[in-house]
């Protein structure tokens, strides 16, 4: 009996050792998967929340995930390859956005998970409309148009519409911009999501503006803006208020555009964005020369030659110093206007600003005419000439350059299409692969323990029915 009892005690500590080996699996497992999920709620914050505070973090979180040995299913990989992709085109990395935005988009293309499809056609529309690619940018942003369409997702499809308003306006194609540009405002402002309807109004104030229709276009920016203070949004505020200035400035409305310029002064140096005043200094300027009142003028490019300077903004310095030297020379201060020509010449020549040195060749050829000067005079006439010249043979074989590197990058891209269609079968079989083998491999743990709790059990019994029967 004393042998019966400790076999008997044996067998069910065995037994208890193992189911509390299996809870502790399954325990460890539970928190990983709850890690997992608390990773992906994240991620499905909405975009307006999650990209305008953190893309590196998505970034940095997405690939964690990727690389991480955890069994992920097929949405949830495409899922995590649109989001990093959308984090990158954020921050500007368009070549590993259009990557990561491809790889997602063929997964979802070949799982039918329509709407991060289309969601992915419209992100590579994004990438191609910010690097110039205007037909590639237009064919992506159409493809999502259908997509989103036939799922008869009314805010998707005004997205598209706004993506394909900002495809053809790059194209200059401004009519049909601005037939999807409406569509877009009306289905948003239909199907009530404000936030993303002002956005919208932008969009169409742009191309109105483009069109020269100042006044809807100030109507549009308007409405814009008053939704965007009451919403604390206030950098995109700020650039709408710009484009009302610029437009006030053409309707020669002039002291209203100097009152919005000073206002964005306020704003951008409380904010500490004061790379941005540059800019601002720059337009102030310009009203101020408009006005008559050229001392306040070269005043305010004094402020915006600092500023460039202090953030080694060349391009600004450059104009910056063209425009102090234009003024200088209308104030008749030759001496001085010389100086700022040729600080601005040597920044250009440094940098190659083509543009720049033509235009400052110019402007000293005109100087040197007022002084009288004419063998100076005819010598940067000469220079300004010979590097228009050179400025058109550059852009003519830019041109060129362009249109065979596009050639080339469709082929390339169809070819990079080709490889990842195949590199994603292979890593989808892999997974599939893994998983069956998991489970074969748990099933089989499974039956194997509860054999040999069997056999344990069979050989008790035998045991005892033994010393039963001697008895």
């Amino acid at each position: 009996m004393l042998n019966d009892s400790n076999l008997l005690k044996n067998s069910i500590l065995i037994f208890l050792i193992i189911v509390i080996g299996l809870l502790i699996c399954d325990s460890v497992n539970g928190q990983s998967d709850d890690v997992l999920n608390a990773q992906l709620n994240y991620l499905r914050l909405t975009e307006h929340e999650l990209y305008d505070s953190s893309p590196d973090s998505i970034i940095n979180l997405c690939t964690v995930i990727l690389a991480s040995k955890k069994e992920l299913n097929e949405k949830i990989i495409c899922f995590l390859h649109y989001k990093k992709g959308k984090a990158q085109l954020h921050v500007e990395q368009n070549d590993s956005a259009i990557k990561n935005l491809h790889f997602a988009y063929l997964i979802a293309n070949s799982n039918q998970l329509d709407t991060l499809k289309g969601s992915c056609e419209a992100n590579l529309g994004l990438c191609y409309l910010y690097t110039g690619i205007s037909d590639s940018s237009l064919y992506y942003h159409q493809k999502s148009f259908e997509t989103f369409s036939n799922l008869s997702d009314s805010l998707l499809i005004a997205k598209s519409h706004i993506n394909l308003a900002n495809s053809h306006s790059q194209k200059a194609e401004y009519p049909k911009a601005l037939e999807h540009a409406l569509e877009g405002n009306r289905l948003y402002k239909t199907h009530g999501d404000d936030f993303y309807h002002k956005l919208s109004l932008v969009t169409t104030a742009n191309i109105y503006e483009k069109l020269k229709k100042y006044e809807q276009a100030l109507l549009l920016y308007n409405e814009a803006y008053d939704t965007m203070m009451k919403l604390e949004q206030k950098e995109r505020a700020a650039t709408i208020q710009t484009n009302m200035a610029v437009i006030y400035y053409r309707q020669k409305n002039y002291l209203l555009a100097l009152s919005i310029f000073k206002e964005l002064i306020d704003y951008y140096r409380s904010d500490n964005k004061e790379q941005k005043l540059s800019l601002i200094y720059g337009n102030i300027s310009r009203v101020y020369n408009k006005l008559g009142q050229h001392t306040q003028a070269m005043e305010a490019l004094e402020a915006s030659l600092k500023i460039s300077k202090k953030y080694g903004l060349l391009l600004e310095q450059t104009s910056t110093l063209l425009n102090l030297g234009n003024a200088a020379k209308k104030a008749e201060q030759f001496a001085q206007s010389e100086a700022y020509y040729i600080e601005a010449l040597k920044i250009a020549k440094a940098q190659k600003f083509r543009d720049k040195i033509q235009s400052i060749y110019k402007n000293l050829s005109k100087l040197y005419a007022t002084q009288e000067n004419y063998r100076s005079a005819y010598i940067y006439r000469f220079l300004s000439g010979q590097e228009k010249d050179t400025i058109n043979s550059e852009n003519n074989n830019k041109h060129i350059a362009e249109l065979m590197a596009k050639y080339k990058a469709e082929e390339k891209q169809t070819e990079i299409l080709r490889l990842e269609n195949e590199n994603i079968a292979k890593e989808l079989k892999n997974n599939k692969v893994t998983l069956e083998r998991n489970i074969l491999r748990g099933t089989g743990i499974g039956i194997l323990i509860i054999l040999l709790i069997s056999i344990w059990f069979y050989r008790v019994k035998n045991q005892k029915d033994k010393i039963i029967s001697a008895q």
